[in-house]
């Protein structure tokens, strides 16, 4: 299963995303570094997408949030029997004190030397989470040949906005859970990068994630070298090959 990375080689900005460059200052609804992407762009990036090893590791880490002076926070500190979000938030209280948990989710596609990262946030991050070069780059924590950041994934708990780019009453703070939201958030994505574990491929239930082996699996299994044992999603990594199987095998493997 070869896997493409896509990459144009420039940055195109999502205006939504790109109001704030400095602490307590809002940029324009369109930023100036904003490129309408083309059709033509997105094919010739398909057409010339580099093509990246078979692999994939994945971490979701929980965190949990008391929301705080803002709207949601009024929302959520209603009674559970008629507040408009019970069901929708895994919401519990601490005494009289809501909270409601959510989690962050990090997947990297490829090998240890060669990946794409990506990255799903709970909520709606503001734009500098995805630049570069910022104290909150998430880019730059994921590493990688290309990074991608999705917003409002398993969860919708408004803006997410870095601490130091917080505006008391400003529209999207009204719209979030407090100003920890960010940290946290950020915090969170850092420990699911630190604890990233590979998953197998191939699948089999005999081929323990992170085993000695399960790299090398993948590559049979990729190449259609191998597909286990009668559909039964077994590898059976200990069973004896045969003369004949490996003369098979390396003929699969030539073809």
């Amino acid at each position: 299963m070869a896997l493409p990375c896509l990459s144009t080689g420039r940055s195109v900005t999502s205006a939504r995303r790109s109001r704030r460059r400095t602490p307590g200052s809002r940029d324009s609804h369109r930023s100036s570094d904003w490129v309408e992407p083309s059709p033509s762009a997105a094919v010739g990036a398909l057409v010339n997408a580099e093509v990246i090893p078979p692999g994939m590791s994945m971490a979701v880490k929980s965190a949990t949030f008391q929301p705080s002076g803002t709207l949601l926070s009024a929302l959520v500190g209603i009674p559970a029997a008629v507040s408009p979000l019970a069901g929708y938030y895994d919401l519990s209280f601490a005494g009289a004190t809501p909270r409601i948990t959510s989690t962050v989710t990090v997947v990297r596609l490829g090998t240890d030397d060669t990946f794409i990262s990506m990255v799903a946030f709970p909520g709606e991050p503001l734009s500098s989470y995805g630049r570069t070069g910022t104290d909150v780059s998430v880019r730059d924590r994921l590493g990688g040949e290309a990074q991608f950041l999705f917003a409002t994934t398993n969860d919708s708990l408004g803006y997410i906005i870095p601490d130091d780019q917080w505006i008391a009453g400003g529209y999207e703070e009204g719209v979030s859970l407090g100003r920890p939201t960010g940290p946290k958030v950020l915090s969170a994505i850092e420990d699911a990068i630190a604890g990233l574990s590979r998953i197998p491929l191939a699948d089999f239930t005999d081929v323990a994630a992170g085993a000695s082996f399960d790299q090398g699996v993948d590559w049979l299994l990729d190449r259609e070298i191998t597909q286990g044992l009668g559909g039964a999603r077994r590898y059976s990594p200990e069973a004896p090959v045969s003369r004949v199987q490996m003369a098979l095998s390396r003929v699969a493997d030539d073809g």
